[in-house]
């Protein structure tokens, strides 16, 4: 058996694998499961070794039976709280309509910030030759 770079066999046992055809699906199958992901924000006291690591890792250990406050449960692909949805689809696995802020025409407008000052243009800078180097002298 001889291993190339990618680690798969030269045989052609990949390939085969590669062919192979899959049973088609039934309707029931084909029914999309549109559960929500619930995660929970939690809140865990720790001591300022295992937050040195959280904080360099992003992930860290508790210890068995330490209670973690929860502050929110909501859904991870809809970002959408549990009180407001739990009897509702995911709407992020039907589409994302409710990241857009709604049809075009409902949609809030970004505000127009008005210029706090005026830009004055000044005289132009040579940046090459002598007379580059004489207004960098002048200008310190």
């Amino acid at each position: 058996m001889i291993w190339n770079r990618w680690h798969e066999r030269r045989d052609g046992a990949a390939q085969e694998r590669a062919h192979t055809v899959t049973q088609p699906t039934s309707p029931a199958d084909e029914q999309r499961n549109l559960d929500h992901d619930w995660v929970v924000a939690a809140e865990v006291h720790v001591d300022a070794k295992i937050a040195k690591h959280a904080n360099l890792r992003g992930s860290f250990r508790t210890a068995e039976g330490q209670r973690i406050m929860a502050l929110e449960t909501y859904c991870a692909a809809c970002r959408r709280p549990f009180d407001d949805v739990a009897d509702e689809p995911c709407a992020a696995l039907i589409n994302n309509e409710h990241l857009r802020g709604g049809p075009i025409g409902e949609r809030a407008k970004r505000k127009k910030y008005e210029p706090v000052g005026m830009i004055i243009a000044g005289e132009p800078i040579n940046r090459f030759g002598v007379e580059a180097i004489a207004y960098a002298r002048i200008k310190r």
